[in-house]
């Protein structure tokens, strides 16, 4: 506790740079724990697009929220009576949260903005439409309340995608007639520029729904669609290995997590040697 109390009031705790990064690296890869188990993956993703009649209906039903909110209406009870999120069956309660907890940018962002006691006006994310408020700040967290309508795509338009998810899967022999696939029709553009590969993934870090998926495949089969959010993806297993060592292309926030602590490691040993230096001790039998 004194060594973690020390760090806080004495280390820096900067972000190494890149330049630092690559060179550690290169001064200890030999001693780097290794990755475990991973999985090279390929993927084709397709969004499913509520359509604007759907959207329209939830923003009506989010507005006319607020506007009995507006008229002195509690909180709580409307989320219970009509929120769709999580924990409305206790007044929209989501407790203290802090920023990247939830995976929502768009969500924290405006959360975090707030004062306490304030309510916002309906606001939109790629899941719905949100109203919230916050009830308290305890250092970095906040304590939110929500209310939430989601905006989902039609049954049809995801049964549609199923089934040519489907299709891909079962039609498919080679990584040339997945590649085909990827540049016909996955919507992620980043994966897209890549024939549709994924960087090496640690099997024990994989979400949990892809791991199952992934668990007991071999290498060229294919998962059946997985649903994520507004998008239907497939995943190819590519590669699988039981074990492989770190490197800068696949691991870069692991490797670069190593470098600051091992930097702050020695900030701390420098400034304990310093210490040692002008400290004046005496020593009475």
């Amino acid at each position: 506790l004194l060594k973690q109390k020390v760090q806080q009031l004495y280390v820096s705790p900067d972000k190494v740079g890149r330049s630092e990064v690559e060179s550690f690296f290169a001064e200890y890869s030999d001693s780097l724990p290794p990755a475990g188990e991973s999985v090279l993956l390929s993927m084709i993703r397709i969004q499913i697009n509520p359509s604007e009649k759907v959207r329209q209906e939830a923003y009506d039903r989010i507005s006319s929220i607020k506007a009995r909110l507006d008229n002195g209406e509690d909180f709580s009870e409307l989320a219970k009576k009509f929120s769709e999120g999580p924990n409305a069956e206790f007044g929209g309660d989501l407790g203290f949260i802090s920023k990247g907890s939830l995976g929502e940018l768009t969500f924290e962002e405006k959360a975090f903005s707030m004062s306490v006691g304030e309510t916002s006006d309906p606001f939109q994310t790629r899941l719905g439409f949100h109203i919230v408020k916050i009830l308290a700040r305890k250092n970095d967290q906040i304590h939110v309340k929500q209310i939430f309508i989601p905006v989902s795509p039609a049954e049809g338009e995801i049964k549609r995608v199923t089934s040519l998810l489907d299709s891909i899967r079962t039609h498919t022999e080679s990584r040339n007639d997945f590649v085909d696939a990827v540049k016909k029709y996955s919507s992620d553009a980043l994966s897209r520029s890549r024939d549709g590969q994924m960087k090496w993934r640690r099997v024990s870090e994989l979400p949990t729904s892809l791991r199952q998926a992934v668990d007991t495949l071999k290498v060229g089969q294919i998962t059946k669609p997985l649903r994520e959010d507004q998008a239907l993806t497939i995943y190819r297993v590519d590669e699988r290995v039981e074990n492989r060592p770190l490197t800068l292309e696949h691991d870069w926030n692991d490797i670069e997590s190593i470098a600051r602590r091992i930097h702050t490691q020695q900030q701390l040993l420098e400034l304990v040697k310093k210490w040692r230096e002008e400290t004046f001790i005496d020593v009475r039998l």
